[in-house]
């Protein structure tokens, strides 16, 4: 199999890993690929690191557009590709140089290939044998799930996507610049996943995620508990909806997984002011109170290892209780700090 690979990269004010970044695309084992570079409007020397690449290699495609987002920037490589397969990467990571041989050698009409990823350099490129992953063996479309829980479902670049997939069911990414593009990934695989058959695993680590430590999972943001909310959501309509195996089981370890972000989000907007009351943020503690995802998970999730206090005060919505809870656990923690 010898077809033409479109790889998309959305550049924004990656200076710093671009290069890095593009050299291990050009590095790989299987020649046969364009690879796309969005630059998002970028104010760093992005754009002329781009071009630079451009001229010396026939297979770089360079497109320049105003700031927009990650999001657009996707789309509309998606729409200047060629290739047969597409496949996405982020400007701050690396592959390993048989990244696209490996996923191109599994595809099939149908099947989603997909790899695992690493942190670590040593890792890269390496046999990765995932707890409740089936290596080198198809499974049906249900058993994403399973791939979530081993932590390779839901992204955009650790698997080989069809473009007439993409094109035919009209699978574009979600834009929401003034939130951020939080869960277009997650939307637009299980998008893309609805309208296969199945899934294969190829048993290597060929993508390297660099943990820059700016993610929603390492800073708290406005959109923190929304990006978990509607996460916990998609994937409950997924599990329900392809019947999967021991499906009370996985709605319970979705539950418990939202909660634990609950749990953040109520703590974390208490924090946010060293006022004892703040309209402003209690607004939006009562909001994420008072949500149905939260009055659902609290209800299915293991909540042995919490508080029971907490849990009892979200159960009933005590909003005035629990912000008074966090705002005395704060102080409690400045004044040992102190000490």
């Amino acid at each position: 199999m010898n077809d033409t690979v479109s790889v998309i990269i959305p550049v924004y004010n990656s200076e710093k890993f671009l290069a890095r970044c593009i050299d291990s695309i050009l590095n790989q084992t299987y020649k046969n690929f364009e690879l796309l570079l969005i630059d998002d409007g970028s104010t760093d020397q992005s754009g002329f690191i781009c071009e630079s690449y451009r001229e010396k290699d026939s297979r770089i495609k360079v497109i320049h557009q105003c700031n927009s987002g990650a999001s657009a920037a996707r789309n509309l490589g998606i729409q200047r590709s060629a290739g047969k397969y597409l496949m996405f990467c982020d400007s701050d990571d690396i592959v390993g140089p048989m990244w696209i041989e490996h996923l191109v050698s599994y595809a099939k009409e149908g099947i989603l290939p997909v790899c695992a990823y690493c942190t670590e350099y040593d890792q890269l490129g390496k046999t990765k044998n995932l707890e409740g992953v089936i290596n080198e063996k198809e499974v049906d479309r249900s058993a994403y799930y399973y791939y979530h829980k081993a932590g390779i479902a839901g992204f955009l670049w650790n698997a080989l996507y069809s473009r007439n997939v993409i094109i035919e069911n009209h699978l574009f990414f979600r834009t929401q610049q003034d939130k951020g593009d939080y869960n277009e990934d997650l939307i637009f695989a299980l998008s893309y996943v609805d309208k296969i058959e199945g899934l294969i695993y190829t048993g290597y680590a060929d993508y390297l995620y660099n943990m820059r430590g700016t993610s929603l999972s390492h800073s708290y943001q406005r959109y923190y508990f929304d990006k978990y909310a509607e996460k916990y959501i998609f994937w409950k309509k997924f599990v329900e909806q392809e019947n999967a195996l021991e499906h009370e089981l996985c709605l319970k370890e979705l539950a418990t997984e939202l909660l634990y972000h609950v749990l953040i989000s109520l703590q974390r907007e208490t924090e946010q002011t060293d006022e004892f009351f703040s309209k402003e943020y209690y607004n939006h503690f009562y909001k994420i109170l008072h949500s149905k995802a939260v009055r659902e998970c609290v209800f299915l999730a293991d909540t042995s290892r919490e508080n029971q206090i907490v849990i009892w005060g979200i159960k009933y919505k005590c909003s005035r209780l629990l912000w008074t809870f966090f705002k005395l656990l704060k102080i409690k923690k400045k004044w040992r700090e102190k000490k």
